[in-house]
C-alpha cells in the first residue's frame, strides 16, 4: 500500500514548511518543569524504569508526572533508541498534551500527529520519516495502530517509551489494547526468561488515569480482578497513588460540590399520548399481519409478545433493536419489507418520545419529520403498501402534532430547571464555564437550538462538542472543529458547552466550574471523568434527571464502585509490596492466556475462510444479489469497499456534495437497483472510485446456506485483506476501461 501521509506539527528549529503555511504555529512560552512532592511520589517507581499506572484525581497534574518521566527517560545515556510516543484518544487532547511537551520539554523535538485532516491538513510526511525527526511524538492511538497494521512502523520497539493517557480504556478492541497486543507479541516472541526484568527491546509503559474502574464487579474480588487485568494489559507492575502526601494532594485537587436534581414530567403531555397511540396502531398492524403465520416467523412471533409496555424508554429501544436481526433473518422478502418498515417507524417514534422527554416538543417533532422525509423521499427506494400506510398515518396526524408542539412550548420541567441552574451560576460568577453532558448527538443539537432561543442562555454563546465519526449533516464534527470548539470554550467565546461523552476525558478547562449530567448516568469511570471537568474553585457537579429514571440507584452504585476501586487498588499495592514475584506471575498468566486466545481466533478466522468459501451479500430489503466476500477489500485499515466492477450494474449511484476525511472523499451513495436500499457511500481514494459497504444494508449467506445479519464487521466470519498497491493500480486501470470514474468529473 502507498505510504500513508500523516498530519503533524513540529516544534523543532529545522527548516521545514510551517503548519499554517509559513507563519508558524502558536507560540508557547517555555517553563521549567517543577513537581510538587505528591507528584514526585507518583513518579517514583516510573523513574526506576518500571512499567506503571499512575492513578490520581483529575486536575492533580498527572501530565506533569508524565513529562517528568519522559524527561528522565530521554536524559538516560544508554544504548539503543530513545523515542517516546504519547498516545491519547482525541485530537483536542492531543493538541493539549503537545502544547505541554513544547512548554516543558524544550530540549527535545516534539511532533503532533493527528491523522489525516482533509482540506484542513497541515504539513504531511510519510510516517517513518516523521519518526526519524522526532524525540517525542504526540498522537491519537488510532493513527499509531493504523501505522502498525500497515507496517509503516516496524513495531512498538521503534519507541523506547509508551505513554497512554486515559489508560483505563486498555481493554477489548480499543486501539490502546490493540497496540499493546503488538507489545505482547514481542514479549512472548522467545522463551527467554528475563526474571521479571523487561527485555531490552521492549519500551517502558506509562499509563495515566483518574479512575481504573471495576467493570461490572459485584464484590471486592471481582474488582481486584478487573484492575489486575488492566495491569496485565499494560504490563504494569506498579499502581502509583498518593499515600504519603495526601494533605497536599487535597489542597491542589478540586472536589466539586455534588447536587442531584430530580424533576417530574409535563403535567399534560398530549404529544406523548398521541405518539403512543400511533405506535399502538403500528404494533397492532404487525401482530395481526398474515406474514406472522409463515413457516419461519415463530421467533418473530415470540419477540413481538415480549414488547415492553412503556414506550419512550431504553427498554423499548432495546426491543426494537432486537427485532432488526430477527426480521432480517426471514426468508420471505415481502415479509421482511413489511415488518422492517414497521420496525423502523417504531424506532423513529420511540426516539421522538425520548427527545420529547428531554427537550422541547418542537424538536421531537422536527426530528420525527426529518427521519420520515429521509426514509420516504429516498434515493429511488421502492415504496411498498406498508410504507404508504405508515406515511399516510403520519401525514394524517401531523397537523394535530404541530398544534400540540406549539402548545407544549416551555413546559418541560427539566429544561426549566436546567436554565435556572445555569443562569444562577453565571449571575454569581459571570466568567464561569459550564458543560452539560447528554447521551446522544440528537439531544446535543436539540438542546443547542433551545438555548439559542432563550435570551439569557443565548447571551452565553453556547456551543457543542460531539464525536468525529458521522458527517456534519448527521450531527458529527470534524477533528479540527473539535479542536476549535475547545479553544472557543477555553477563551470564553462559548461559555456553555453541550457535549456527549467525547468531552468527558482529560480536557483541561481551568475556568469550568459547573458540570451537569443531563438525564444520563453511566458508570463510575464516566462519573469520575465528568466530575473532573469541574476544575475551578467552588465548582459544582450536578445530575439532573427524571424521577422515574432510577438515577438515584445508579448514582449510588457508582459511588459504591468507586469505593470498591480504591479498596482493590490498596489490596493490589499491598500484594506488590509483599510479593512482587507472585504478582508478576499473575500478570504473566493473564497475558499468556489472552495471547493464546487471540492467536487461536486469528487462526480460526483464516481457517473459516478456507473451509467455508464465499460469503454472499444480498440486499437486506429485497434479497437481490450484491457481491461476495472475496471482492471486499479494506482501504486505510478502516473502510471496506467492493472491488468487483460488475457490482456497478446491480446498484445505482446518487451524487451528493463531497465531504473529505483525510485521503478519502465521500461523493454520494450506492443504493440497490431493485428496491433503493442504502448500500453504502461512494468513496474516492487515490484517484479511484470505490463503492463502500454499509453492513446494515445486507444479509449475509455462507456456502452452507446459513444466514446472518451482523451489525459490526468483527461479527463476520471471513477475513478482509487490505487493498494492495498492485490491486489498486489494476482496479484503477479496469475502472477507466469500463468508464467507472469519479462521478464528480
Amino acid at each position: 500500500m502507498p505510504e500513508e501521509r500523516s498530519t503533524f506539527k513540529d516544534n523543532s528549529n529545522e527548516d521545514c514548511e510551517k503548519p499554517d503555511g509559513g507563519q508558524g504555529e502558536e507560540e508557547v512560552q517555555p517553563e521549567p518543569l517543577d513537581l510538587r512532592p505528591y507528584q514526585e511520589e507518583l513518579a517514583r517507581e516510573g523513574l526506576k524504569g518500571r512499567n506503571v499506572i499512575v492513578v490520581a484525581p483529575t486536575g492533580s497534574g498527572k501530565t506533569h508526572v508524565a513529562l517528568r518521566l519522559i524527561q528522565n527517560h530521554l536524559e538516560q545515556e544508554r544504548a539503543g533508541v530513545r523515542k517516546v510516543v504519547f498516545l491519547v484518544n482525541q485530537v483536542a487532547l492531543a493538541q493539549q498534551q503537545y502544547k505541554a511537551c513544547r512548554k516543558f520539554l524544550t530540549d527535545w523535538r516534539a511532533k503532533l500527529v493527528i491523522g489525516n485532516a482533509g482540506a484542513e491538513a497541515t504539513e504531511k510526511v510519510p510516517f517513518k520519516h516523521l519518526l526519524m525527526r522526532a524525540d517525542i511524538v504526540v498522537m491519537t492511538a488510532q493513527v499509531l495502530l493504523n501505522a502498525l497494521d500497515q507496517k509503516e512502523v516496524e513495531g512498538v520497539c521503534q519507541f523506547s517509551m509508551l505513554v497512554l493517557d486515559e489508560c483505563h480504556h486498555t481493554n477489548l478492541q480499543h486501539p490502546f489494547n490493540s497496540i499493546m497486543h503488538y507489545y505482547m507479541a514481542v514479549k512472548y516472541s522467545s522463551s527467554d526468561d528475563h526474571g521479571g526484568v523487561l527485555s531490552p527491546e521492549l519500551p517502558q509503559v506509562l499509563g495515566l488515569t483518574a479512575s481504573v474502574g471495576v467493570g461490572k464487579a459485584k464484590n471486592q474480588e471481582q474488582a481486584r480482578r478487573h484492575i489486575l487485568k488492566l495491569c496485565a494489559h499494560l504490563d504494569a507492575e506498579h499502581i502509583c497513588t498518593v499515600t504519603e502526601n495526601t494533605e497536599q494532594l487535597a489542597r491542589y485537587s478540586n472536589d466539586p460540590k455534588y447536587e442531584q436534581h430530580l424533576c417530574g414530567k409535563r403535567p399534560n403531555d398530549h404529544f406523548q399520548e398521541k405518539i403512543e397511540d400511533i405506535m399502538k396502531t403500528i404494533e397492532m398492524k404487525m401482530e395481526k399481519s398474515e406474514y406472522l403465520y409463515h413457516e419461519d416467523t415463530e421467533v418473530l412471533r415470540e419477540k413481538l409478545k415480549l414488547r415492553p409496555h412503556v414506550r419512550g424508554t431504553s427498554q423499548y429501544t432495546g426491543w426494537v433493536s432486537e427485532l432488526f436481526k430477527t426480521i432480517a433473518m426471514l426468508d420471505d422478502a415481502e415479509a421482511r419489507r413489511f415488518m422492517d418498515s414497521a420496525r423502523c417507524m417504531l424506532k423513529f417514534y420511540n426516539d421522538s418520545l425520548v427527545l420529547n422527554d428531554e427537550c422541547e416538543t418542537q424538536e421531537a417533532l422536527t426530528f420525527l419529520h426529518r427521519q420520515l422525509n429521509e426514509r420516504y423521499d429516498p434515493l429511488g427506494k421502492r415504496v411498498t403498501e406498508m410504507d404508504r400506510f405508515l406515511k399516510e398515518l403520519f401525514d394524517k396526524n401531523l397537523p394535530y402534532l404541530q398544534v400540540l408542539s406549539s402548545q407544549q412550548l416551555d413546559t418541560n420541567p427539566k429544561l426549566i430547571t436546567l436554565e435556572k441552574l445555569i443562569t444562577k451560576a453565571f449571575r454569581t460568577e459571570p466568567e464561569s464555564r459550564a458543560i452539560v453532558f447528554v447521551k446522544t448527538r440528537d439531544l446535543v443539537s436539540a438542546l443547542l437550538k433551545w438555548m439559542l432561543r432563550r435570551p439569557e442562555l443565548k447571551a452565553l454563546k453556547p456551543g457543542k462538542m460531539v464525536g468525529a465519526g458521522p458527517s456534519t449533516d448527521k450531527g458529527g464534527m470534524t477533528k479540527n472543529q473539535q479542536v476549535d470548539v475547545m479553544e472557543f470554550f477555553r477563551i470564553g467565546d462559548h461559555k456553555v458547552m453541550i457535549a456527549t461523552s467525547v468531552a468527558e476525558e482529560g480536557l483541561d478547562i481551568r475556568k469550568c466550574n459547573l458540570v451537569i449530567r443531563y438525564n444520563h448516568v453511566t458508570n463510575e469511570i464516566a462519573m469520575v471523568q465528568a466530575r473532573g471537568r469541574a476544575r475551578a474553585t467552588n465548582s459544582q457537579f450536578m445530575t439532573l434527571a427524571s424521577h422515574d429514571k432510577g438515577v438515584q440507584v445508579k448514582e449510588e452504585v457508582n459511588f459504591i464502585r468507586e469505593m470498591m476501586m480504591h479498596e482493590a487498588i490498596k489490596e493490589l499495592q499491598s500484594e506488590i509490596a509483599t510479593n512482587l514475584r507472585k504478582f508478576r506471575m499473575e500478570l504473566d498468566q493473564i497475558q499468556k492466556e489472552e495471547k493464546s486466545k487471540r492467536d487461536a481466533e486469528l487462526a480460526a478466522r483464516h481457517g473459516k475462510q478456507l473451509r467455508q468459501g464465499e460469503v454472499i451479500f444480498r440486499c437486506r430489503n429485497c434479497d437481490a444479489y450484491a457481491f461476495v466476500s472475496s471482492d471486499v477489500r479494506m482501504i486505510e485499515s478502516m473502510h471496506r469497499v467492493v472491488t468487483d466492477l460488475e457490482y456497478r450494474n446491480r446498484n445505482t449511484e446518487h451524487v451528493s456534495p463531497p465531504q473529505e476525511f483525510g485521503q478519502i472523499q465521500v461523493r454520494g451513495r450506492v443504493c440497490c437497483r431493485q428496491c433503493g436500499e442504502d448500500w453504502g457511500p461512494v468513496l474516492l481514494f487515490q484517484k479511484a472510485k470505490f463503492p463502500g459497504i454499509r453492513l446494515e444494508g445486507f444479509r449475509l449467506i455462507d456456502d452452507r446456506g446459513r444466514k446472518d445479519i451482523p451489525k459490526r464487521w468483527k461479527q463476520t466470519n471471513f477475513f478482509v485483506s487490505n487493498l494492495e498497491p498492485e490491486e489498486l493500480t489494476r482496479y484503477r486501470q479496469d475502472a477507466i476501461a469500463v468508464d467507472y470514474v469519479d462521478i464528480g468529473d
